[in-house]
């Protein structure tokens, strides 16, 4: 009787066992279940975020444009710095006369014909903007970017065929420009004082619009002898050809080489 009861025990205990073991086996199993759910999860957010991402800097692939329907138009001010740049020093001569005066009547009719003379000196260079200052504009499509005037295009670039882009503070923006035999020969010695008053012109035009300055402030495109130069205006029109050149040619404008001229230009000549 007593080796039965021994028996019984011990059958009980193994038999409890048993159990505990195969109730152990199912809880690791449901928790290795739900792991391998929680893991898949995770691998598929992530992978959601990756093709985000790359959605992002790739907006071609996730969101394509139409700039045939839905072309960029940018208001063209380049003309206004050579303005800018004239007033200033205009302003800067007249102070320097009014206060360089040794007191006799020949230096008071000297300075009073500079102060007629030097307008006159500086008017090719203002003249494009008295003209044209507010017509003038940039329109970037599908296939082509065009520089308008009214209605005429002054020049266009086919983005079928191939182009330089660059960054850039010129305001070089058509090949009439082209620095003549006396700039190539001398005017690298006045260089750092153009560039100089042109930097000042675009930060007061850039405060005065109440947009943020930012150094390149244009994007400059060759292609043979054409050339586009687009001021971007604001941020918004910054996001704007930023995208377009991203989606279409994979360009990150932000990171483009910068485009800097050892020589000044000429004053435009377009009719």
């Amino acid at each position: 009787m007593q080796d039965d009861e021994k028996y019984k025990k011990i059958k009980e205990a193994l038999d409890k066992l048993h159990k505990q073991r195969n109730k152990n086996y199912k809880m690791e199993n449901e928790i290795s279940k739900e792991s391998t759910k929680d893991l898949e999860t995770y691998l598929n957010l992530k992978n959601k975020l990756i093709l985000n991402k790359l959605d992002l800097k790739n907006p071609k692939k996730s969101n394509p444009i139409d700039y045939d329907k839905n072309p960029i138009t940018i208001k063209d001010f380049n003309t206004i710095f050579d303005f800018i740049i004239c007033l200033l020093i205009y302003i800067i001569g007249s102070a320097l006369l009014l206060f360089w005066n040794p007191g006799n009547t020949g230096q008071l009719s000297i300075n009073a014909q500079v102060f007629v003379i030097l307008p006159m000196m500086l008017l090719p260079s203002i003249m494009p903007y008295i003209k044209y200052g507010n017509k003038r504009f940039i329109i970037l499509e599908n296939d082509n970017i065009k520089f308008m005037q009214k209605d005429k295009i002054i020049e266009m670039i086919d983005l079928n065929s191939k182009f330089e882009l660059y960054k850039t503070f010129e305001n070089y923006y058509h090949k009439s420009q082209e620095p003549k035999t006396l700039d190539r020969a001398f005017g690298w010695l006045f260089r750092p004082i153009d560039i100089c008053f042109l930097v000042v012109s675009k930060f007061f035009y850039h405060i005065v619009k109440g947009g943020s300055y930012r150094l390149f402030d244009s994007v400059i495109i060759f292609q043979d002898d054409k050339i586009i130069n687009i001021l971007i205006n604001s941020n918004e029109e910054y996001e704007k050809i930023r995208t377009f050149f991203m989606s279409k040619f994979d360009i990150d404008i932000n990171s483009a080489e910068k485009y800097i001229s050892k020589i000044p230009y000429s004053d435009e000549n377009i009719d």
